[in-house]
């Protein structure tokens, strides 16, 4: 019996369709702004971010699973991720594309109605680092996607991007976790933030305390 985590879901195939979940190839990967989470009811069948909305309420408005269909779920498909460390995060789906973060932060790019590998990369978390500081295993809680990009921590203190489209890596910046010795397992989110300068309003990602500026 294999111990290691395997990704899965399951989905009524039928209702897939349906709820408009197929990947649309001609859109731009992870094309998420501001106003997309927060009208984000307008396209239930994507999970925009961190708890789908803003309010971080968790809840799905699609109807098609329910007290009566229920009993039709079955495996749709499922992803071996290769690894016996834990799994926490809360995948995001964006026009038929999971992005989801694993052990030593890893993230994959997953094809969400066939199950698919698209991409995956490796942020090289120090397994030292987490050795000596991480308290739960070397685990992530999650990632945000925003303007093309994938936002992603590390245990050992790092903010970095990567492009939805590939797995091409952005310049990461440096938080002060990393310069404490402290660890950053908290999840990411996409919010707009005002600086001190009227007029000027910006989108950005954050992971717990961090944003990108």
């Amino acid at each position: 019996m294999t111990h290691r985590n395997i990704l899965f879901l399951t989905f009524v195939l039928a209702s897939l369709a349906g709820c408009g979940f197929m990947p649309d190839s001609s859109s731009v990967p992870a094309d998420v702004n501001t106003e997309r989470v927060i009208n984000a009811d307008s396209e239930p069948q994507n999970w925009l971010s961190y708890s789908r909305t803003y309010d971080e309420q968790r809840f799905s408005p699609l109807t098609d699973i329910n007290a009566d269909s229920v009993t039709e779920l079955g495996l749709a498909w499922h992803l071996d991720l290769g690894t016996d460390r834990g799994l926490e995060a809360s995948p995001l789906v964006v026009d038929g594309v999971m992005y989801v973060s694993g052990a030593w932060n890893n993230i994959y790019a997953i094809n969400a109605v066939s199950g698919a590998l698209l991409w995956h990369y490796d942020p090289q978390t120090s397994r030292a680092w987490v050795a000596e500081f991480a308290c739960c295993d070397a685990v992530s809680r999650g990632l945000a996607v925003y303007q093309g990009k994938v936002i992603a921590a590390t245990l050992d203190g790092r903010l970095f991007a990567v492009d939805a489209a590939n797995d091409r890596f952005r310049k990461p910046m440096q938080t002060k976790q990393a310069k404490a010795k402290r660890r950053k397992t908290a999840c990411c989110r996409s919010h707009r933030s005002k600086r001190s300068r009227p007029r000027r309003r910006r989108s950005a990602p954050m992971c717990g305390r961090s944003s990108v500026r």
